[in-house]
Parts: C-alpha cells; structure tokens; sequence
C-alpha cells in the first residue's frame, strides 16, 4: 500500500476538511484536505485491491516475521478452478486456525461503520447455509431466495422490498420507509433484539452518527442505520422522546438537490431527527386531542 499525503496543515482554528480514498484499481491511498494544526489522529477504512491475495501476502509475512520459512509465492484460485481441481486435504497438515466470532460480535462491526462488504458476505453465508438450495445457484442467489420468508415473517408484503444484493450499492435495491419500519417494529420482538438494536450506530457516539446530532435530545438516545448514494439520504432506527414514548422512523430523501444556501440532505434528515427526539407531547395524548399542537 502506497501513501500519497496531499493534506495541507492549517491554523487550529480552521475547519477540518479531510478526504481519504483509495485510487481505482491501485493500491495506492491518497489524502487531500486540509487539517487543523495539533489535530489528534484520524482512522479511516480503506479497501485494498485484490483482498485474497492481499492476506496471503500479509500472513507469509507474519509467518516470517516468527520465524517461519515460508517457500514459494502466493497464489490466488478462485472457486471455478478450486472446483475443477479440488484440494486434497487428506494430504495437508494444518499449521493454525481460528473460528470467526459469533454474529453478536460481527454485526456491530458491520452496521456500525456500515460496512458492505460484509453485509453482502452475510447474505453469501445464508445462501451456503441453506440446505435444499438448487445446486446450479450461486451463494448470493440462494441468499435472496430466503429473503421472501423473512420478510413475510417480519409482515412485509412482496412489493414493499426488492433486493437485488446485500451490500445496499445497487440503484436496483427498493425498498419503502413503511417496509423499514416495519422491519425495525419486527426486531423489537425478536428473541435477539437486544443484539440488533445494539449493533446500531448511536447518535454523537460511535459508527456512521458518531459526529451528528451532538448536542441535541437525540445525542445518545438515537440509534440507527444511515444509507446513502448519490442523490439519497435515509435515516432508520429508534428513538425515544422527550415524554418518554419510543418511537420507531424511516427517513427518507430520494433525488435531493439541496436546500437553501446548498443545504446537505443529512442536516434534513438530522433535523427531523432532533424533532422526533424533542416531542414532548405523547401520541395518546395527541389522538385524545384532535387538532391539538404539541407544547
């Protein structure tokens, strides 16, 4: 991995503007902006290029860092050719392994910093895990075909949710603000709600909301997931009210083009956002009154 520093220091007082993204097809890593002088450090996620063999040569490197003579060069299969010429483990001595972690300690990982990478490798594993899937399926097209089910579960009907893949970049994912709310209601029953609701970035706190809503009603007591591609902003999750009653958002943004003076779809939704958490009126006592406007 190569590093191409661009960022320019800046008097402490200045804003922080800093961008760090990966070249296409390089590993190469290259930061602009500008960043504030005595600023602490900054951590960014970067995906490498050709991560398969990105590990191969990390982990040759760690075996010699131990002391371990490692012969030849690493080489990269992909699944085709492993199956037209499969391993022959009996032959093979394992060095190491290691079990991945639960789910319970993954997910966080994943929704947090909205990682999807992962959320597309989650779909692959359902596909693989299922039973009676077709043979001529992929992982990724047995993974959809149980989407159906879970979401009939969760009450969604078929037109409310359309996915294509798991990793959320596809323009051809739809889905409705109704059907995510009711997906969110769905895991609050859910014998493992606690670890969903949990896996939730939490407003000014960590993951994709660790910078927003800070300072507001929402700061810590909001938990939920962003999305965005160009054009689109949402916002779902959790949040409880200033009269104490939980409430359950989908806010969505779709072709925005900006507000007054350019306004970023995020300070929309971010808004409505600290609304939600500053009703101080109860929905029972608005449906008591028709007509009334919250104190």
């Amino acid at each position: 991995m190569v590093i191409s520093n661009l960022a320019q220091t800046v008097p402490a007082d200045a804003a922080r503007r800093l961008d760090i993204r990966r070249a296409p097809e390089q590993n190469l890593v290259i930061a602009r902006g500008k960043v504030p002088l005595g600023t602490g450090p900054v951590t960014e996620s970067i995906a490498v290029r050709r991560p398969a063999a990105w590990l191969g040569h990390e982990l040759k490197a760690a075996l010699h860092r131990r002391g371990l003579a490692v012969r030849g060069s690493v080489v990269v299969v992909d699944a085709e050719a492993r199956d037209r010429t499969p391993l022959e483990y009996r032959r093979m001595v394992e060095l190491g392994g290691t079990w991945s972690p639960p789910l319970r300690e993954r997910l966080p990982r994943m929704m947090k910093p909205s990682q999807n990478l992962q959320a597309q490798l989650l779909l692959l594993e359902v596909g693989a895990a299922l039973p009676a899937a077709p043979p001529e399926l992929t992982t990724e097209q047995a993974g959809l075909r149980a989407l159906p089910a879970f979401l009939a579960r969760a009450g969604l009907t078929p037109g409310e949710a359309r996915l294509e893949e798991g990793s959320g970049l596809s323009r051809h994912n739809l889905v409705t603000p109704r059907a995510l709310v009711g997906l969110l209601e769905y895991m609050l029953r859910h014998p493992h709600a606690g670890v969903f609701t949990n896996s939730l970035p939490v407003a000014g706190v960590d993951g994709t909301l660790r910078t927003r809503l800070r300072g507001s009603a929402a700061e810590g007591n909001l938990h939920g997931k962003t999305g965005s591609l160009s054009g689109v902003n949402s916002l779902a999750g959790y949040v409880t009210t200033r009269a104490g009653e939980p409430l359950v958002f989908a806010l969505m943004l779709n072709h925005y083009n900006g507000g007054p003076g350019d306004r970023p779809a995020r300070a929309e939704l971010d808004e409505l956002a600290v609304r939600l958490a500053g009703l101080r009126q109860h929905t029972r006592d608005a449906t008591a009154t028709p007509g009334s406007a919250a104190p």
